[in-house]
């Protein structure tokens, strides 16, 4: 009786053991049927440099708005535009083809590999459905062909010229000064033309104190690019002459593309009063 009473315990136990890895191994998620999306979020990385990762954005509520960011871009800089159902239903179509809603739950990583690339999807439909997948250097059933396919589809609506635009002269070179969408930018190049000579401070950035105060639209940075023009605390002007790690809260005013690297570190910056589209 007793021999009995222990096999029937190390049974029972066995089979929660089989219960526990079959649920962490991310089996027990249901498939989820694709149809009417309200919102899709696709990334990955594609190596370890600076703005070396791709988002795609969808978010149907009133309209559809998609976001482009493609790889070498900065992450602050993707392109923001209205799309129509016809769109959402190709993105449907994608989905269903690769047997996207058979990835819910799918959550892997090979810990034997240092620098890795990895991928993170969420999609939710209208019906409160989702799907949740995500994985390092391990990738579900169709993950390529998913990921082509779903760039062709994206990647068009990505247009670098659809910010406002004005040029500036950094020590004699002319570059491309892109503007942000918000009340600072505005407000700042209504001061042009404006001549500063500034000085790099760490091999990072350069200040100035502007005469006005500048309307705050702060955003968390965690990484800051050359070029990136900033407002900190209204007044403080912020231009960065190197990218590097900055925890802070800023608002961008915008980004001069092609930010030369000066010797010395002595720079004069001329804010021109022509504008582009």
């Amino acid at each position: 009786m007793k021999n009995r009473l222990v096999i029937i315990i190390i049974v029972i136990i066995v089979l929660l053991v089989l219960l526990l890895l079959y649920i962490f191994n991310g089996k027990v998620f249901k498939k989820v049927e694709i149809k009417k999306i309200k919102y899709f979020s696709f990334g990955y990385s594609t190596g370890t440099m600076i703005n070396s990762q791709v988002n795609y954005q969808l978010t149907c509520k009133e309209r559809c708005l998609i976001s482009v960011k493609p790889n070498q871009v900065c992450s602050d800089d993707p392109t923001v535009v209205e799309v129509d159902e016809e769109f959402e239903k190709k993105l449907e179509d994608i989905l269903v083809k690769y047997n996207v809603g058979s990835w819910n739950g799918f959550q892997k990583s090979d810990p034997g590999v240092l620098d890795g690339n990895s991928f993170n999807l969420s999609v939710s439909m209208e019906d409160n459905q989702h799907i949740s997948a995500s994985g390092y250097m391990m990738y579900p059933n169709n993950y390529r062909e998913f990921v082509k396919e779903v760039g062709e589809l994206f990647e068009p609506f990505y247009n670098p010229d659809s910010k406002e635009k004005t040029k500036v002269i950094v020590n004699d070179i002319e570059c491309d000064f892109v503007l942000e969408d918000n009340e600072a930018a505005k407000e700042f190049i209504s001061l042009f033309p404006q001549e500063y000579e500034l000085i790099v401070e760490d091999y990072r950035r350069m200040r100035k104190e502007l005469d006005i105060e500048l309307p705050l639209d702060d955003k968390e940075w965690y990484y800051v690019n050359r070029g990136d023009v900033l407002l900190k605390d209204g007044k403080n002007l912020i231009i960065l002459a190197d990218d590097y790690m900055e925890h802070g809260l800023y608002t961008k005013i915008g980004h001069i593309n092609e930010f030369p690297r000066i010797n010395g570190g002595k720079y004069k910056i001329q804010f021109l009063t022509d504008k582009s589209e």
